[in-house]
């Protein structure tokens, strides 16, 4: 039986580095409303998911979209769904998040019942799990200016760091002399 349209599906996104895999979960009981679906990394793959994500925004009032935060590969994904999904976004009709990888592994604990397997599948169901419970962030990326002043700061601090060391260098070829 297919869900009723004021529902509100849950999109849970586990991001890898060259594969992903995106389940689809009913709000009320974390039920999977399709298998997990593995897709590349490029263009095609994220495609795919786009389609996915606009054919349940044209079904359902609301969608709840959620990832880890893990590693670099999050980033590029993440900007393009903000740039693709511009619009929904704005008006609330695609709700965006970030989850806590530490809180999603103590999900699937629970999931799980205290054993430590670890699939796409379960981790896609667990994410969902962290929505359906609201133990997620808004997801917001850092503009152009955040991201050079962060190479700066970041180049700032090596500087000093080689400053002191050859100080120290410096300093002790002095005593020796």
């Amino acid at each position: 039986m297919p869900p009723p349209l004021t529902a509100t599906p849950l999109v849970a996104l586990d991001i890898g580095k060259n594969v992903h895999v995106y389940g689809t979960y009913r709000i009320e009981d974390v039920a999977p409303l399709d298998d997990p679906v593995k897709i590349y990394n490029n263009r095609v793959g994220f495609e795919q998911f786009a389609h996915h994500v606009t054919a349940l925004l044209a079904c359902y009032p609301t969608v709840k979209l959620a990832h880890e935060p893990t590693g670099i590969y999050y980033e590029a994904f993440g900007r393009e769904i903000l740039t693709q999904f511009a619009e929904p976004l704005a008006s609330k009709h695609l709700e965006y998040y970030l989850v806590n990888p530490h809180v999603v592994k103590e999900a699937r604990t629970v999931l799980q019942r205290g054993r430590v397997r670890k699939t796409d599948a379960i981790d896609t169901q667990a994410i969902a799990r962290c929505l359906q419970q609201g133990d997620v962030i808004p997801a917001r990326f850092p503009d152009g200016h955040v991201l050079l002043f962060q190479q700066w700061a970041l180049r700032f601090r090596r500087n000093q760091h080689d400053k002191r060391r050859l100080e120290n260098h410096l300093l002790t070829q002095m005593d020796r002399l």
